[in-house]
Order: C-alpha cells, then sequence, then structure tokens
C-alpha cells in the first residue's frame, strides 16, 4: 500500500468489487427537465487545505474520501460570498479509528493495514453515518459519460472515486496520459479521491487527494478511474428532474435483497 518513492503518500483502495444492487445516477435523472450544469464547478471555493487525515502513514485513503465527501457537503451550505471559507476540520485519529472499524485495521500492526472496498466503506457510512453526519444512498457514475459527472459535481459537491492508479502518475503536476512512461493501470496501486471541481473548457477534474485539489485531465480520469459514487446527504434538496422518490423506493428494495458482493472482472 505504500509508495517507496514518494513516501509522505499512501495508496488504500482495494480492487474493485461488483454488487448487482448498486444504484445508478442515470436512472434518476430525466435529462429533459434537469437544468444544463455550468461549464465550470468550483466546489472546492479556493481551499488549499483539507488535511491529510492520516493517508500519509496509512492506508486509509476510502475513509478519507469519505471525510473529505463531508467536509465539501458542508461548506456547500457557506454563503458564496464568503471569502475565506474553510472545511470542517477531522483529527486524523478519528478517520484512523474508522479505517479500524470499517476496514479491519489494528493500530501497531502493520500488516492489517490492507486499505478498504469502496462499496464496503460507503454501505457502513450509509448504514452507521461518520462522525454524525450520513448519507441516504449512493449511486454509481460512469467516468465515461462526461455530462452525467459534470450533473454529479453539480448537484451533490462532486464524486466519491476509485481509481487503478498508473505508476507515471508518481510526482506528477497534473495527472494525464501520454507522458511516454508506464500508464499501465494500477501499476502503482489503487487509490480513494473525492473530485470537487468539474471544468468542461480546461477538460479537468480537481481530486482532494493528500490534503490538496489534485488536477486531473479528462482523458487521464476518464482512463484510470474504475469506480465512481455519487453521495446523496439526509438533508439534500433535489431540482426538478431528479426523481427523489424512485431513488427512495430503490434504496428500500436495496435493503431487502440479499448482499452479492464479488470481485468485479
Amino acid at each position: 500500500m505504500s509508495d517507496t518513492t514518494f513516501p509522505r503518500v499512501k495508496l488504500g483502495k482495494l480492487p474493485r468489487r461488483h454488487d448487482s444492487r448498486v444504484l445508478r445516477l442515470a436512472r434518476y435523472v430525466n435529462l429533459s427537465q434537469i437544468p444544463e450544469p455550468p461549464p465550470v464547478i468550483v466546489n472546492s471555493r479556493g481551499v488549499k487545505a483539507w488535511g491529510m487525515l492520516g493517508n500519509d502513514i496509512y492506508g486509509d485513503c476510502t475513509i478519507c474520501g469519505v471525510a473529505h465527501g463531508v467536509q465539501v457537503a458542508v461548506l456547500s451550505q457557506v454563503d458564496p460570498a464568503f471569502k475565506s471559507p474553510q472545511p470542517i476540520p477531522f483529527d486524523a485519529n478519528a478517520v484512523v479509528d474508522y479505517y479500524s472499524k470499517w476496514c479491519g485495521y489494528v493500530r501497531g500492526n502493520e500488516a492489517t493495514d490492507q486499505g478498504g472496498c469502496e462499496l464496503e466503506v460507503l454501505t457502513r457510512f450509509r448504514n452507521e453515518g461518520f462522525m454524525g453526519h450520513k448519507i441516504r444512498a449512493f449511486v454509481a457514475t460512469d467516468p465515461t459519460d462526461l455530462h452525467l459527472l459534470a450533473l454529479a459535481h453539480w448537484l451533490f459537491g462532486g464524486v466519491y472515486n476509485g481509481l487503478a492508479m498508473p505508476s507515471a502518475w508518481q510526482g506528477a503536476d497534473v495527472w494525464d496520459t501520454g507522458r511516454g512512461c508506464d500508464f499501465d493501470a494500477g501499476s502503482w496501486g489503487g487509490h480513494c479521491t473525492f473530485s470537487v471541481d468539474f471544468n468542461t473548457p480546461e477538460k479537468e477534474v480537481g481530486l482532494i487527494t493528500w490534503g490538496s485539489v489534485q488536477p486531473a485531465t479528462f482523458r487521464g480520469f476518464n482512463l484510470y478511474a474504475d469506480e465512481g459514487y455519487a453521495l446523496i446527504f439526509e438533508d439534500w434538496k433535489p431540482p426538478k428532474g431528479f426523481d427523489l422518490d424512485l431513488l427512495e423506493h430503490d434504496v428500500a428494495w436495496v435493503e431487502k435483497q440479499p448482499r452479492s458482493l464479488s470481485w468485479a472482472a
């Protein structure tokens, strides 16, 4: 889970899992009714420091992604005219406690620092909450559908992503393709980020990871993102064109179904 070239950061996303019960964003969006998202979406609000939250020491990125999703959701309730917005702070030890609770890490036992499964973490998030915050649902996105991705960033503040990190992204200023290096998906490892900004003219997303916002091109993101989920918080208010009643019906249906978690192909 560690990176020997850049020892101050760690990865920690386990390979993508498949669950036939996972709901998909496209089912709840009526594209003929919902407004078009703006071309530039900046949910980061200019914030530079989001907190490392232990991801320089532990492979807890799947928990960090949850924490950053909560930070963005809370920040979205702040008056946009406020000039110096700051995300709510989280103590790294508290984040690592959730890593232990949800992913099996035992403090002091490095062998148990094995990362986490995004579907497992989000299911625990929905059922148990995270530091007093809860989601009513999470819905899968498609990294190759840029219009729905823009909608997800506009409607929900961003996307909780899984990336099969290529080795060439180690130390890169922008996560992209075509550097003439090793671009094998997952050759570096798996990583969880929370994509917070979406710039259609510049064809770039901004991903919160390791305490700051990391830029990635659309082509780099589309190629190496292997899973993504929009987080729908309990107090979220849907616009016209989003079928919240259908979503709540489907969530109730999911809760009655047996689990079908398996390794994805």
